[in-house]
C-alpha cells in the first residue's frame, strides 16, 4: 500500500496523516486499512503501539459490551479501548 517515513523524533505520541494515496500515486479508494508502525530505539527494531484518531457518530449503551462507540468509516469500539478524547 503506502510506507510513510517519518524520521527521527523523541519518544511519545506522534501524530500524523494520510492522504489516501498508495506508493504508486493512485488513489487507494475506500476500505478497510490496517496502520502499522515500525522504529529503531538504540539500534533495535520494535513495533510501537499504533492508535486512530476518529469521529463519533454515536454511542451505543448497556448490554454485555457496555458503553460503544460508532465511528465514522470505523465501526464500534469499546469505550474501554478509548485512549484520549479531543
Amino acid at each position: 500500500m503506502r510506507e510513510l517515513e517519518l524520521g527521527s523524533h523523541e519518544g511519545g505520541a506522534l501524530a500524523f496523516s494520510w492522504d489516501g494515496y498508495d506508493d504508486q500515486g493512485d488513489f487507494a479508494g475506500s476500505g478497510l486499512y490496517q496502520v502499522t508502525a515500525q522504529a529503531t530505539v538504540d539500534g533495535a527494531e520494535m513495533a510501537p503501539a499504533v492508535h486512530v484518531a476518529a469521529e463519533v457518530e454515536s454511542v451505543s449503551l448497556g448490554g454485555s459490551g457496555g458503553v460503544r462507540l460508532n465511528l465514522v468509516g470505523l465501526g464500534q469500539v469499546s469505550m474501554n479501548d478509548v485512549k484520549e478524547i479531543y
